[in-house]
């Protein structure tokens, strides 16, 4: 390799670098994408395992089967809230990141809540869970709609 065509690789190395670097940082529009994803993601999750408590608490879902819905839901929601705590959020984002976070706590812990019932097969506990994850679905449906 000559000493020319070396210089001219390591200069476009150096571009490439400074563009890709230049891609990294995170905008607010960005992050708010990022929220409204996380957002649907868990919402769909939230949303099959209260179909499934409701499903069960009617006899319409065998015992097994509701919990392997409910803990494939329990995953997808947990994975949707931590995907997004592990983001950072851009300057003037935090208000943003504390509202989403928060939501998909409470979703978490809902589904959570669901599924250790459903695990126990005790009817009163899904029963309340299923209408505490009813309360936070729908919570985090409008904070979705807020996002778009």
């Amino acid at each position: 390799m000559t000493w020319r065509r070396a210089r001219v690789s390591t200069a476009l190395a150096w571009v490439l670098l400074s563009a890709a670097l230049g891609g990294c940082g995170t905008t607010v529009a960005s992050y708010r994408e990022s929220a409204s994803t996380a957002v649907q993601t868990q919402l769909g999750g939230a949303r099959t395992a209260e179909l499934a408590g409701r499903s069960w608490l009617d006899g319409n879902l065998p015992d097994t089967t509701a919990t392997v819905v409910v803990g494939d839901a329990d995953r997808t929601v947990g994975g949707a809230e931590s995907d997004f705590a592990a983001a950072d959020p851009p300057a003037g984002a935090g208000g943003l990141r504390a509202s989403v976070t928060q939501a998909l706590g409470d979703t978490a812990d809902a589904v959570a809540a669901l599924r250790v019932a459903v695990d126990l097969g005790d009817r009163a506990a899904v029963l309340a869970a299923t209408r505490r994850l009813a309360a936070t679905a729908d919570q985090l449906e409008a904070l979705g709609v807020r996002l778009r």
